[in-house]
């Protein structure tokens, strides 16, 4: 007899091996079978959660537009209602400096509601005797035009939105990525089947299932829409 020659497997050790391998490819079916169903869940979930803030993001940037479109208008009748001020105050002035008085209660009597409070105090406070009085009432805290001011709080409600859309925006960006990473987990995960060789299927089982957990870990400090 050679001394090379190999005694041939029994049927036993034949039989054992092939149990081993089957055992094998069942837990690979499995761990497969799991992360293919986490990652496409995830997939499905941070999809729809991008969506959501995609849609946040152009409703806030839209209403933060046509915020600011009010606000230009707010301020462009406030601009018309200060230069009715200081038209009728001017003339006041002249009348005064003219020893009219009647053309000065003329006037005086066509001030506007939101000016007249700031030019009586502004009066009352003796500004021809006293050095320390504003040299005119619109320099008082008192006179603050209604439409002007509407047009301030429209630019902070416009600058609101924005951010809030830009926040979205970031999100939603957020959302996108970890769909990406769960697109490559069950890409990774799909491949390792068609490996016969263990070592190439614990490889890919390996990044699939550490790109699922990436993901998830980018995906839990995310807020939900």
């Amino acid at each position: 007899m050679d001394g090379c020659d190999r005694p041939p497997i029994g049927p036993g050790e034949g039989m054992t091996t092939g149990a081993s391998e089957k055992q094998f490819n069942r837990r690979m079916e499995i761990i497969t079978t799991i992360i293919l169903a986490i990652a496409s869940l995830l997939t499905a979930w941070s999809g729809y959660e991008a969506s959501q803030w995609a849609s946040i993001q152009a409703i806030s940037l839209s209403q933060a537009s046509s915020k600011r479109v009010e606000a230009s208008q707010a301020a462009s009748l406030g601009g018309q209602d200060r230069l009715l001020d200081v038209t009728a105050f001017a003339g006041w002035l002249n009348a005064i400096g003219a020893q009219d008085r009647a053309l000065a209660d003329f006037y005086r009597a066509r001030f506007r509601s939101e000016f007249r409070p700031a030019f009586d105090a502004w009066l009352s406070a003796g500004p021809l005797e006293n050095p320390d009085v504003p040299r005119t009432p619109f320099e008082l805290s008192i006179y603050r035009p209604r439409r002007s001011a509407q047009s301030a709080e429209l630019e902070a409600e416009a600058d609101a939105l924005f951010a809030r859309g830009s926040d979205a925006s970031d999100v939603s960006s957020s959302y996108v990525r970890v769909t990406l990473y769960m697109a490559a987990a069950l890409f990774f995960a799909a491949i390792s089947k068609s490996f016969e060789e263990r070592s190439l299927r614990f490889v890919t089982i390996g990044i699939s299932v550490a790109l699922l957990l990436f993901g998830a870990v980018n995906l839990l400090p995310l807020p939900l829409a």
